[in-house]
């Protein structure tokens, strides 16, 4: 529903000294203990590292959208030996972006359109379906996947927080969108005013989390197969949808909560020469207020937090029932003796469930494993991304 990231004009060539001038908040995504330099975030630091960017190996980037990059820049890009680009944008809106001219990636990537569950998330193991929508006709060439974070699961949990009478009005301002072909800009302006605000940027990404979790596993589980590998993963400014997914890629690979939310806050840095063009897109376009247009560190420790909360319990009942019953069916084949005894060895063994090592795994990581990710398959994400 809320796009806080829609089409950039041409008036994003600018000069910034970076790496990529025409792809802000281009960077390495990088674990906490093999990148200690993320821990000071100074302009200085910040400034020398995404201009070195181009210059270090590895296996995950994060962007804004590449739709303008020139011929040089592309060059450039080549060098990094990318597989693979994650796109969290529908078709509509990527097609929508840049739509005058060539994307020149485009000749050299065949664009895939992930079809994800709409109204519920994937089962452990299952495999991501992909429908490829153009691009280059060679089998063996590198791919690039649209991801649609607002799917009709997202679409329908906001579209119900207003009253009936506000939802019939709503289809209006939908209709007048449709003649006009404007991008929904009136329908994203009525739910900004009506609940979107009021929610802030806080709201949008735990929306993200418990109405988007398909196209956040999809994303995962794209990174488990070594095929894909380099990988960037962009939306458009690469802050909100793109920031998300990271914070889910760091926690799997066992960086800490003030880490994480240090990346995101990079953001901020990154994204500040095309800073007036961000508040122009999402604030004067869509009405949406300047936090939707932040990178604030503690907002993403909030919804890091959330999601610890949510699941701990959750995951704790899980364990608690499963040891319980592990316990009652060797006590029925007589392998123990004594329920109560903890002190037991073969007791100790039994209670050893395998979502118990919560300091392991982490609530995130038990967060992941409900959308869809396997305990084996984040394992195969560590295994790609820290080999």
């Amino acid at each position: 529903m809320c796009r806080s990231c829609p089409a950039l004009s041409f008036k994003f060539y600018v000069t910034t000294g970076k790496a990529f001038e025409s792809m802000p908040n281009f960077r390495k995504l990088c674990p906490e203990e093999k990148d200690l330099s993320y821990n000071s975030l100074s302009a200085e630091n910040n400034s020398k590292s995404s201009a070195d960017a181009t210059n270090i190996t590895s296996k995950v980037y994060r962007s804004s959208k590449p739709d303008f990059l020139t011929e040089q820049e592309v060059e450039q890009f080549n060098a990094l030996n990318i597989q693979s680009i994650i796109d969290f944008r529908s078709y509509s809106e990527y097609k929508r972006s840049h739509h005058k001219s060539i994307k020149l990636l485009d000749k050299q990537y065949a664009l895939f359109k992930v079809e994800v569950p709409q109204w519920s998330t994937y089962k452990q193991h299952e495999i991501v379906v992909c429908k490829k929508v153009s691009g280059a006709s060679d089998n063996n060439c590198r791919k690039h996947y649209l991801i649609n974070f607002f799917n009709y699961n997202y679409v329908w949990e906001v579209f119900n927080r207003v009253p009936i009478l506000m939802r019939i009005v709503s289809l209006f301002y939908l209709l007048i969108d449709f003649i006009l072909r404007n991008d929904k800009r009136y329908f994203v302006r009525f739910f900004a005013k009506q609940t979107l605000n009021q929610q802030g940027i806080v709201g949008q990404y735990i929306d993200f989390v418990t109405h988007s979790q398909a196209s956040i596993c999809a994303a995962l589980k794209l990174l488990c197969d070594p095929a894909n590998l380099p990988v960037m993963l962009n939306c458009a400014y690469g802050k909100d949808r793109t920031g998300m997914v990271s914070a889910m890629i760091l926690a799997c690979l066992g960086s800490s909560k003030e880490y994480i939310c240090q990346d995101y806050a990079r953001s901020a840095v990154e994204l500040k020469p095309v800073e007036e063009i961000l508040v122009d897109d999402v604030v004067g376009k869509y009405h949406l207020c300047r936090t939707f247009t932040s990178a604030e560190s503690h907002n993403m420790m909030r919804v890091l937090e959330y999601i610890e909360e949510k699941h701990l319990v959750e995951i704790f009942f899980k364990v608690l029932f499963a040891k319980i019953m592990s316990v009652v069916v060797l006590k029925q084949k007589g392998e123990i003796q004594d329920i109560g005894d903890h002190r037991s060895p073969q007791n100790r063994t039994v209670l050893m469930h395998p979502h118990w090592r919560y300091e392991r795994y982490g609530s995130i990581c038990g967060y992941l494993e409900k959308i869809g990710l396997s305990i084996q398959e984040q394992q195969v994400l560590r295994n790609n991304l820290l080999s």
